[in-house]
């Protein structure tokens, strides 16, 4: 096999084990056992590695020397630490979206807010939650720092992961979507302050719901 070959291979292995993760097919501190990977997905054990190896620097998964790899296993010091750093990266970023934001992005927002609608009036809670991700990046990417926006992401799926295995997601997500339509309208008429004033309390009021539940 070609070397362009097996980095395509793994590229494949990485995004079906990141989304498996992120849906919560996995709980925390499962072991992801490399010769059962390498049958499920009937490959040799190289791809896995490296696709595991991947996982790893994204912080889904903890790879030890003994034990192998599993899915890492987040406190409640952690996932306030998370929040901590997702507002100090949002905040900015939102002031910057409430300057720059465009016809195209108010577009954008509003069609997930509306899809966000449609999913919570359905009960389809995994489907809200993904807009709930969709909603806070599209966000940082009015900003239009790139730099800004991929180490938000990276953030917003680490407590994803957390919240998917402590949380009901409709406790969270219903109380969301009303929070987004404030925050979208703050940013749509350019009002800084008003933004993030409620994208802050949106914020902490999810992290202590979050951490409440978490400690319980």
């Amino acid at each position: 096999m070609k070397i362009n070959e097996i980095r395509t291979l793994t590229d494949s292995i990485y995004e079906s084990l990141r989304q498996a993760i992120l849906s919560g097919d996995f709980r925390s501190g499962d072991r992801l056992k490399e010769l059962e990977l390498s049958k499920n997905f009937n490959v040799s054990s190289t791809p896995i590695r490296e696709a595991l190896a991947r996982l790893s620097q994204d912080g889904l998964v903890s790879i030890d020397r003994y034990r192998g790899a599993t899915i890492t296993t987040y406190t409640s010091k952690d996932f306030e630490d998370l929040y901590q750093i997702r507002e100090f990266l949002e905040i900015p970023a939102i002031r910057i979206a409430a300057s720059k934001i465009e016809i195209s992005d108010i577009k954008k927002l509003q069609q997930i807010l509306e899809d966000g609608d449609q999913a919570l009036e359905q009960g389809d809670f995994i489907r809200l939650n993904n807009l709930d991700l969709d909603f806070h990046e599209t966000l940082v990417m009015c900003s239009r720092n790139q730099h800004l926006s991929k180490t938000t992401r990276s953030i917003h799926e680490k407590i994803q992961t957390i919240r998917r295995i402590v949380v009901p997601l409709s406790n969270i997500n219903s109380k969301s979507q009303i929070a987004h339509y404030k925050i979208f309208d703050a940013v749509r008429n350019h009002d800084a302050d008003r933004a993030e004033s409620e994208l802050r309390c949106h914020i902490q009021n999810t992290a202590e719901e979050v951490l409440h539940l978490i400690k319980n």
